[in-house]
């Protein structure tokens, strides 16, 4: 009898660790809206030249401290700051091709789908208003869901922001974490800035609770010596990377140093155009925020108005910190939408009592549903996901380069330079790349004459001494030199024209 009950019991406690939650099912659609929105390949131009510094990384064993891929800026001091996300790029791409790019990006953006997820229910989120906003902001974010960098501030800030959130509301130990979310990010992207300056944000919304606390005699909480202590390691950590001092710094020179100039050329630095379907969800987004943080009666904690504010400044202001400001704001929002819904009596206030009976035929039709849908959307990703990272590009072009064994100096279009590099270099360098902090304003400003036909055109041309030019085949400069006696096109398709200069070596 006694074994009898044993062995029922211990079916009863199997069963009970099958016993799905709507939590549960939550989590399946998040991850599934992540998948989907971060799986489906984006044209973007700048994968070439991470793959070209990736590639010549694990090739010498060494990271660039000079520029080697143009001719024009040759031995240029270069801070390759984001040497480890393009080790990965290259060694995934040598490994699986296009496809593990998209492994790469996948992975990072669903683990910051899951990270948000956690977040806003451990800020008091219930399932529905925590299903609604966070994929939201997952939709608001998917267009800056790319293979860059970039994707990985998304991942290291909601990491840091658990870190505060447990350090708040757990222990302020946890914080203590936070050095290690640097040291990782300080050697992938330059937006490691935004650890330090959340960390900096969190101990200021502290001290008027900390001022308050000692004021009633009562001993401040968190301890400020240990955000303080956190604070400081973090940005002590930022120095732990090849670069040291000037790779910490890095990010300082885009805001107000010798680069903040570049933010008025490169069209990601453009305030977000809300006539643009791409920027409709983020539009939904906001909509959304507003109106919760509208309805509610909660009031904000001084955390999270500064994180809104900070954040919706600079998503306002450049359209490339949307992911950033959706991650951020989408758990605060959770919350708000939570109340909201308890006081319009749609939600019951959670207390004790019973256990509601849960709908388990349903939940495990909803993730099985997911499961299949994601699985279903992997090899047709990965089927587009070549002809859209080839997309406008002068392949033809290219060929003919090699055949003809062109040499000389080129002249290129900007959104082509890390693909002609990928294709091309060290046999031959480019004019220009998209490394706008490498090339500086002068170089830019004589791409953008030539390029455009301005008055001057033809001296950059000399100025450089430039003995062939591919180039985009809308190029105003291609009418100039269809008509200038110097050149004659050597090859023309529908995106791309081939030129180069007579009395030169390069002969058909």
């Amino acid at each position: 009898a006694c074994s009898f009950r044993n062995e029922r019991d211990m079916h009863k406690v199997k069963a009970a660790r099958l016993q799905l939650r709507m939590i549960h099912a939550v989590y399946a659609a998040v991850i599934y809206c992540a998948l989907v929105g971060a799986i489906w390949p984006r044209r973007t131009y700048d994968i070439w030249w991470h793959l070209a510094t990736g590639k010549h990384i694990v090739e010498t064993g060494q990271l660039p401290k000079h520029d080697i891929f143009t001719y024009t800026r040759q031995g240029k001091p270069w801070i390759a700051h984001e040497w480890a996300w393009e080790i990965a790029m290259y060694r995934l791409y040598h490994a699986w091709g296009f496809a593990g790019l998209l492994v790469l990006k996948v992975v990072v953006c669903v683990a910051a789908a899951v990270l948000l997820t956690w977040l806003a229910f451990r800020r008091g989120g219930r399932e529905i208003p925590v299903l609604i906003v966070v994929i939201a902001g997952i939709f608001a974010a998917a267009p800056l869901f790319n293979v860059r960098p970039q994707v990985s501030g998304v991942l290291l800030l909601t990491m840091m922001l658990c870190l505060i959130e447990l350090g708040r509301s757990a222990n302020v130990k946890w914080l203590l974490l936070a050095p290690l979310v640097m040291i990782v990010w300080v050697n992938v992207h330059g937006g490691f800035i935004f650890g330090p300056v959340v960390l900096f944000l969190f101990l200021l919304s502290l001290v008027p609770e900390w001022w308050r606390q000692r004021r009633e005699g009562v001993r401040p909480e968190p301890a400020p010596v240990w955000v303080l202590v956190a604070l400081g390691l973090a940005c002590l950590a930022c120095l732990v990377n090849p670069n040291g001092l000037a790779g910490a710094i890095y990010p300082l020179h885009y805001i107000i140093g010798e680069y903040s100039w570049h933010k008025s050329v490169i069209a990601e630095y453009r305030s977000p155009d809300f006539s643009n379907s791409i920027f409709l969800y983020l539009e939904i987004f906001i909509l959304l925020v507003v109106t919760c943080f509208s309805l509610s009666r909660r009031r904000m904690k001084l955390f999270d108005v500064a994180l809104l504010v900070v954040f919706l400044h600079i998503t306002l202001r450049w359209e490339r910190n949307t992911a950033l400001f959706a991650f951020v704001v989408a758990p605060i929002a959770a919350e708000h939408l939570t109340g909201v819904l308890v006081d319009l009596g749609i939600l019951k206030p959670e207390g004790p009592g019973a256990q509601k009976r849960e709908p388990q035929a349903l939940y495990w039709i909803m993730i099985l549903a997911l499961a299949a849908g994601a699985i279903a959307s992997g090899p047709a990703a990965v089927r587009k996901v070549q002809k859209t990272f080839s997309q406008d590009y002068p392949t033809e072009c290219v060929e003919v380069v090699r055949q003809h064994d062109l040499q000389g100096n080129m002249f290129n279009t900007y959104r082509w330079g890390g693909y002609l590099i990928w294709k091309l270099w060290p046999e031959h360098q480019v004019f220009i790349d998209g490394r706008a902090d490498v090339m500086g304003k002068e170089l830019m400003d004589d791409f953008r004459t030539a390029h455009k036909l301005n008055p001057g055109w033809r001296e950059v041309l000399d100025k450089y001494d430039v003995q062939w030019v591919i180039i985009s085949a809308s190029s105003p400069l291609c009418r100039g030199l269809r008509l200038d006696p110097d050149f004659r096109l050597l090859h023309s398709t529908d995106n791309a024209e081939l030129f180069v200069r007579r009395g030169t070596g390069n002969r058909r």
